[in-house]
């Protein structure tokens, strides 16, 4: 869904968790334009907490976190580990291949909480997310 100077994306999962990661996986698939299977290098790990008053702002705040690895350290995602998981709470292994600034194919300046919407549609979970390009 297109935007002036942002860009709308809808993410998917059959759970809430998955919800997260594959919202993850997505943003470094955009942001480098590569699929995992075409990434050659050793995997590094970080791990990552998070609190949040509701579960809206702990996604955002996790998906910011994820777009700062991507845009500073250039950190593709490509797999995670939840260690603890609640609507207030995130504990997290991220793991992800070291890239550089070259691989960066697509510029994501921000998460915002334009129009954010998180749902439960016939067992699938879904959130549309604005980015600021």
């Amino acid at each position: 869904m297109d935007h002036t100077a942002d860009i709308s994306i809808k993410f998917f999962g059959n759970t809430i968790k998955k919800l997260f990661t594959n919202s993850a996986i997505s943003l470094s698939e955009i942001i480098f334009n590569k699929k995992p299977e075409k990434i050659k290098g050793d995997e590094k790990k970080i791990h990552l907490n998070f609190s949040a008053d509701d579960i809206t702002v702990l996604y955002i705040d996790f998906l910011r976190e994820i777009l700062f690895q991507n845009n500073q350290n250039y950190c593709y995602f490509y797999k995670f580990k939840i260690i603890e998981f609640s609507a207030e709470k995130l504990s997290i292994d991220c793991y992800f291949y070291p890239l550089n600034a070259n691989n960066i194919t697509q510029e994501i300046k921000a998460v915002t909480y334009h129009n954010i919407e998180i749902e439960k549609k016939n067992g699938i979970y879904s959130a549309v997310v604005t980015f600021d390009i």
